[in-house]
């Protein structure tokens, strides 16, 4: 009768063990998927302000921090002047993941992209 009990008890720990898990490989998932949309707002503002200016690496960052907490960056390292059109613009931007339930350290995950010039 308590061995039933108690494999009772071991299922739900387990169960509870493997939901948590799932629940944080998800999240994970989803903020590596978050960086497709991030890196596109990278590309769109590269392609408006006509290379990675200074101003667009501030209002990138901004972006970052109103609508992904801060978990996207970019660094100003990588300021270029302004470019011609048609000129490529490569850049890297970094992504800071934390997972829910686990103590592990942060992640980093770089991600590398590059934009068009788009300002005559």
């Amino acid at each position: 009768m308590i061995e039933g009990s108690v494999m009772n008890v071991g299922k739900i720990y387990m169960t509870m063990l493997l939901v948590a898990l799932i629940v944080t490989i998800s999240v994970f998932l989803f903020h590596v998927q978050q960086s497709n949309h991030f890196k596109q707002y990278i590309n769109y503002q590269i392609e408006r302000s006509g290379g990675l200016t200074l101003d667009t690496i501030d209002r990138i960052n901004q972006y970052s921090e109103q609508n992904f907490s801060g978990v996207f960056s970019l660094d100003d390292s990588q300021q270029t002047e302004k470019k011609p059109y048609g000129e490529t613009v490569e850049y890297q931007a970094n992504v800071s993941i934390k997972f829910l339930f686990l103590d592990f350290d942060i992640v980093e995950l770089p991600i590398s992209g590059s934009a068009i010039s788009l300002v005559r």
